[in-house]
């Protein structure tokens, strides 16, 4: 799967209805490609809920991959409004 698919750009969410500014949203899909892709291939963020990435696969693997809190909240933001996107 392209790294378009598995993490769409920030172009194509319903920014507005994130509530984040789009630096944000950019910021964590440039982390979420950059430093969670680093030992894998992306995940394709809508095949877990957002339920799996805030109870589980965030806490498990921001340790892994050295995030801040900065880092880990902008990814946080940017993974909840590709799960909250309307799929096309």
């Amino acid at each position: 799967m392209s790294v378009e698919k598995s993490a769409p750009p920030v172009a194509l969410l319903p920014v507005a209805s994130a509530g984040n500014a789009r630096s944000v949203l950019e910021s964590g899909r440039f982390i979420y490609i950059g430093k969670c892709a680093r030992c894998h291939a992306p995940e394709p963020i809508v095949k877990y809920s957002p339920a799996d990435w805030v109870d589980r696969i965030l806490p498990e693997m921001a340790p892994e991959s050295k995030l801040s809190p900065t880092e880990y909240e902008a990814v946080k933001a940017y993974v909840l409004a590709v799960c909250r996107a309307p799929r096309v």
